[in-house]
């Protein structure tokens, strides 16, 4: 018998609907770029769907900092590598998905806590 297994099954983090605003440089052979202020669509432990206003390559790494709501000013900071790019072209938008490829477990909790956090009080204003 073969079991077909939901989407979101597949992964390896819980991922969350949210907007949040994140600061990045793109790294690449000349050095690091500018720092630019975008957002975030949704999160995971494992990674980001970000919004940016240029394309970017498949496989380019971003420094990604996070300031989360609950999280007071700790801010989240992670090395991600883009794996998926959708581009908008009506909205001149790129959404890209990035999976952390450094970030330190400390933060990794502190994202699967807001999470929680979130799907807690969507439940709660659900009821």
């Amino acid at each position: 018998m073969i079991f077909k297994r939901k989407h979101s099954e597949r992964r390896a983090f819980e991922r969350e609907n949210c907007y949040c605003l994140v600061r990045y440089k793109t790294l690449d052979e000349k050095g690091d770029s500018a720092t630019v202020i975008t957002s975030l669509r949704n999160i995971s432990g494992g990674g980001l769907l970000l919004k940016f206003k240029e394309p970017h390559l498949l496989g380019a790494r971003v420094e990604i900092k996070i300031n989360l709501p609950m999280e007071g000013d700790s801010t989240i900071s992670a090395l991600a590598e883009i794996v998926r790019l959708n581009t908008y072209d009506k909205a001149k938008e790129y959404w890209a998905g990035v999976r952390f490829v450094e970030i330190k477990e400390e933060d990794r909790k502190k994202i699967m806590h807001f999470i929680k956090f979130v799907k807690n009080n969507k439940n709660g204003a659900k009821s």
